[in-house]
């Protein structure tokens, strides 16, 4: 039985107050949950929600997890390209497609036409480019 209620955030971007990052380090033993690296007083870590925010995770005590400066930098690159896949996906099966970002040049897309005799003309208006 817990002595002390677990942390709730009120929202999403209630940032972890001091008293609960405390002891989320000593549950980790002062060590990063991810490389089981030991953190000296010098050193650069964060608390890190286990499943990220943007994927569904909860803003909670039992959510959160002591890691190193090095492995959040990674973690965060995880967790934004599963964020990016599961929006790919929702968008493929909703039947949405991205735009292209460029049309390849002289073809239908790019909106200008080149004519044999090498003249070029917008292919909206037929006028001269």
């Amino acid at each position: 039985m817990r002595a002390v209620d677990e942390w709730i955030g009120a929202n999403d971007d209630t940032p972890f107050p001091p008293r609960v990052r405390v002891r989320v380090f000593e549950r980790a033993g002062g060590k990063c949950e991810v490389c089981s690296r030991k953190l000296g007083p010098a050193d650069k870590w964060q608390v890190d929600h286990i499943i990220a925010l943007i994927n569904g995770g909860a803003n909670r005590e039992s959510n959160a997890r002591c890691i190193c400066d090095w492995c959040h930098k990674a973690k965060t690159r995880q967790d934004v390209a599963a964020k990016s896949k599961t929006a790919r996906v929702r968008a493929h099966h909703l039947g949405i497609k991205p735009k292209t970002s460029r049309p390849i040049p002289g073809s239908k897309a790019s909106g200008i036409k080149r004519r044999f005799d090498g003249t070029t003309i917008n292919r909206a208006t037929g006028e001269p480019v």
